[in-house]
């Protein structure tokens, strides 16, 4: 048994993330398909996404200047609440004249998110120590794997069982318990920023205040080798994702001749493979680098890509799917672990702020190429371009890290010989 999962505040900040994260997978699944039944648009279940994708790429870099500045734990808490709340409203929804609400009350909880989100991260590291912090994202990419396996049969289950307003108040509930359990993580005098702006009554000071911070916390990323590295990294990924994302529905129906149900198929056996990899992970941490970990693993899941795209069969694709889903976990698991012990602790906010937002472009970015791709040479021949993108992702993670470690040692050599 882990030592971490012994160690109180860490476990109630996992149980206060899984127990939220279990009311949104309820509500992923049964919100398109409410909005559908009311609509009967495909394109008004659709526009969803726009609105929950919005407000991270408008306020993002902003929200991550005021986790700096305020306490990450009540912003966390009051975040919950505030989305418990909000949620709540949707019970009210019953006509596709109301549809305009659900968007409001999406769109407004994603922008509470946008604090939410990176507040919650620097708070985990400062309940777990830099030396565990390995072993802990293993953990709750462990327990995220159990709760996307649980939540959206689950929420299929409460819909098809009860109604709209069960998996309303389900999710409502989940908001809460959150909420309750983020009040009771004691984190005593760490959660304060050694950094302070200068605070003015004046609207354009702030305004320069929160420009300047913004500015800062890129810097940060600009100037710092690893940081930079990895984030590059991770864009090149994030953008073979969004192609992915896209197609894979048109590959299952029109390569695979699945259905819905074939792939919810897919997306468990992803789930196992994803709690088989944060298992394996705390066993071979220890073994291999962290940078080969990412590199080989990156490199590893984009060529049991293309052999899903390549080899068309749904018992091959199950098979396979539970086997790229270990790599994937495994160094995505691990380019979070580097990133937390790089970034200097006063600056995480505007970090995480800046990382959510330059995700979010890739990944729209990605979706965008994956339509013009398809049109131009089809689904197959698009989606091997993103396994070819993942595979170059770690070559290209290969050769900045072999840089890196060359310019580092021609340092080390002339200040030895000035020495």
């Amino acid at each position: 048994m882990s030592k971490v999962l012994f160690q109180r505040n860490f476990t109630l900040l996992l149980l206060s993330r899984q127990i939220s994260k279990l009311g949104d997978g309820i509500l992923l699944i049964a919100l398109p398909f409410f909005i559908y039944d009311i609509t009967g648009s495909a394109l008004a279940a659709g526009t969803m996404f726009i609105a929950q994708m919005a407000p991270n790429l408008l306020f993002g870099l902003i929200a991550g200047v005021f986790v700096d500045r305020w306490d990450q734990k009540k912003i966390m808490i009051v975040s919950d609440i505030l989305r418990a709340l909000l949620l709540f409203s949707l019970v009210f929804v019953n006509s596709a004249e109301m549809l305009w609400m659900i968007y409001v009350v999406a769109f407004i909880q994603s922008s509470i998110a946008s604090f939410f989100n990176p507040a919650s991260r620097v708070i985990l590291l400062k309940v777990v120590d830099k030396q565990n912090l390995m072993e802990a994202n293993s953990i709750i990419s462990v327990s995220s794997n159990i709760i996307n396996l649980i939540g959206p049969s689950l929420g299929g289950a409460l819909l098809g069982l009860g109604s709209f307003t069960v998996v309303v108040f389900v999710d409502t509930v989940s908001f809460f318990l959150s909420a309750l359990l983020t009040f009771f993580i004691d984190i005593g005098n760490n959660n304060s920023n050694s950094i302070k702006s200068t605070y003015s009554n004046n609207t354009n000071d702030q305004v320069k205040n929160i420009l300047y911070e913004i500015r800062e916390g890129l810097c940060l990323i600009l100037k710092n080798k690893i940081l930079y590295s990895a984030i590059v990294f991770m864009i090149i990924v994030w953008i073979s994702l969004g192609i992915i994302n896209v197609l894979f529905l048109p590959f299952v129906k029109d390569v695979l001749n699945g259905g819905a149900m074939e792939l919810g198929w897919l997306q468990s056996a992803a789930s196992v493979g994803g709690i088989l990899g944060g298992i394996i992970l705390l066993r071979i941490k220890k073994i291999f680098s962290i940078y080969r970990l990412i590199i080989y693993c990156s490199i590893l899941t984009g060529v049991v890509y293309l052999f899903v795209f390549n080899f068309p069969s749904l018992l091959l694709a199950l098979f396979l799917y539970v086997l790229l889903e270990i790599p994937s976990v495994i160094f995505l698991v691990s380019i979070e672990s580097l990133l937390q012990e790089t970034v200097d602790e006063n600056y995480r906010g505007r970090f995480y702020g800046a990382y959510g937002t330059v995700i979010g472009i890739a990944v729209i970015s990605g979706m965008l190429l994956s339509g013009l791709l398809e049109k131009s040479i089809g689904v197959v021949p698009a989606l091997n371009v993103a396994a070819i993108l993942l595979i170059g992702s770690g070559i290209f993670y290969f050769l900045t890290f072999q840089l890196t470690m060359r310019n580092t040692k021609n340092q080390l050599d002339i200040s030895s010989r000035s020495d």
